[in-house]
């Protein structure tokens, strides 16, 4: 996936506001609100589109629904029956769609099990693409350790209008690289690397995605996955 710089400039916003706010999501909101009641228009105004809809996209009517109600289709003039989903009935996202809501929409939640107690808390993902979503956190947290205990976890992405949730499989990634390249693009975590070293910070990222969104057009219709 090419770098994107709209994205990148949410990712470092996310992650100053994140750092000021101690990682707490609670925090993070209260403080935007905080924000806005100093502005005298509101920080976020309902958008003409879907937030994820891009150019190119045009809006259909929902069988057996209002009017407002839509699905997207991609004109692209392909097979929309293919594999990625692109078409299929009751989708109202595509899977390209789906990735790029993904990165705008970078705070989510995330569920793991500990045994038979369900666990879950704020994270802010650091990249998806086609191979699987990318988070880190510390080897001293109760996180890693669910991770290695078991692999199979579920996100849940918001924004104004639309939700995407996300079961998938997190494995741990050893790569060097990669976890200098997150230091660069998240400086709150260079003193704590430079402090404990590289090797508490732990990558992992999940696969084998299966994502389901829901809207309020789609809200009394069974919960459908796709692959992503």
């Amino acid at each position: 996936m090419n770098p994107d710089p709209i994205v990148e400039e949410v990712r470092e916003a996310g992650a100053k506001l994140a750092a000021k706010a101690g990682y707490d999501v609670h925090r993070f909101f209260e403080n935007l609100r905080e924000i806005e009641k100093m502005c005298d228009k509101p920080l976020v105004q309902e958008p003409a589109a879907k937030s994820w809809q891009r150019p190119g996209l045009k809006k259909l009517p929902i069988k057996g629904a209002s009017l407002s109600s839509t699905i997207i289709e991609e004109r692209r003039g392909k097979d929309t029956s293919d594999s990625s989903g692109v078409g299929a009935e009751g989708e109202t996202m595509t899977r390209e769609q789906i990735l790029e809501f993904l990165n705008a929409n970078p705070v989510c939640h995330l569920a793991t099990c500990e045994g038979k107690q369900p666990r879950v808390r704020g994270m802010m993902m650091y990249r998806a693409d086609s191979i699987g979503l990318i988070f880190h956190t510390g080897n001293y947290k109760a996180l890693a350790r669910q991770l290695v205990a078991n692999q199979q976890v579920e996100l849940c992405f918001n924004s104004q209008d639309t939700q995407v949730r996300v079961a998938g499989v997190a494995e741990i990634v050893e790569d060097l690289g990669l976890k200098k390249e997150i230091v660069e693009a998240r400086p709150f975590l260079k003193p704590w690397v430079e402090k404990h070293g590289y090797e508490l910070l732990v990558v992992f990222r999940v696969m084998q995605c299966q994502a389901a969104v829901w809207t309020m057009a789609t809200n009394f219709e069974p919960t459908r996955y796709q692959k992503l």
